[in-house]
């Protein structure tokens, strides 16, 4: 294999094109008004896509698919292992070149090939020299290093229509609840947490000002007290009683009365559930 003199150690070079490479990146992000926009676009195009690196070229996909390859495989060696394969890499590009050049032409009656932009570009990258070379894959893992270190964000796009045009984060997700609790639950919790305080409700107060508190409580409008589902709930709550139903219910909100050392309210509880345990048929 060719030496390559005045060169530093490859690890090294890879090191200082990722300093560049993220300097600019963490700049860039930092001065967005986007930032999670920004991480997105600069991961494509100064990491994922980066311009200095060859597009569409056949030896270059190639040189770089079997340095990772290598490098995987032996990364210590890696670099050493790829000059030596570096010949036979350059054999096949420009076998192909011809090959794509020639199938290009076949329709010309001139026999002189004809190359395009592209395939000029291809030569030169074929004619690189060794130095050249090792530079360019240092500057080619620093990229999948840093694609690494900054994973994709499968939400953001870059460039893409669909993109957010903010940082906030969706507020429509579904969310699980560990809990849930129903207007039923919701209207005894009131009702006695007011013979905790020493308000009988329909004694001391009727039902329209218990459901107002529990519109409040619920953070749900009113519009006509008379029309509210709440008021509706409360009246055939309280008018006819489910033992099986109201049992399960009185059992389900005892623990926060007995958490809050609500002595008053938690006995009137264990007293109504006694009372329909043995009087109401399971």
């Amino acid at each position: 294999m060719e030496t390559i003199d005045n060169k530093m150690e490859f690890e090294d070079l890879v090191s200082l094109h990722i300093q560049k490479l993220e300097i600019i990146y963490l700049k860039e992000v930092k001065n967005a008004d986007n930032q999670r926009y920004a991480k997105a676009f600069y991961r494509t195009t100064l990491f994922e896509n980066n311009s200095s690196l060859p597009k569409d070229s056949y030896f270059f996909d190639r040189l770089s698919r079997t340095f990772l390859h290598y490098y995987r495989m032996d990364t210590k060696n890696a670099i050493h292992l790829i000059f030596d394969k570096l010949n036979e890499i350059k054999d096949r590009a420009e076998q192909e070149l011809v090959l794509t050049n020639v199938l290009q032409n076949l329709d010309q009656e001139d026999e002189a090939l004809s190359f395009s932009f592209e395939e000029e570009q291809e030569y030169n990258l074929i004619l690189l020299d060794y130095p050249d070379i090792y530079d360019l894959l240092a500057y080619f893992l620093a990229t999948r290093k840093l694609c690494d270190k900054y994973p994709e964000d499968k939400e953001v796009k870059a460039l893409s229509i669909k993109a957010p045009l903010t940082d906030r984060p969706k507020t429509n997700r579904k969310q699980e609840y560990s809990e849930t609790f129903s207007v039923n639950l919701q209207l005894l919790a009131i009702h006695f947490f007011l013979l905790q305080v020493g308000i009988i409700p329909r004694v001391d107060s009727d039902l329209k000002p218990i459901a107002r508190m529990a519109h409040l409580l619920s953070n749900k409008g009113i519009t006509d007290m008379d029309n509210s589902g709440l008021y509706s709930s409360a009246k055939k709550l309280f008018n006819k009683i489910d033992g099986k139903k109201h049992l399960k219910d009185l059992k389900r909100i005892l623990p926060f009365f007995d958490k809050l050392n609500f002595d008053k309210a938690s006995n009137t509880i264990k007293n109504e559930i006694e009372y329909i345990e043995k009087n109401f048929k399971k």
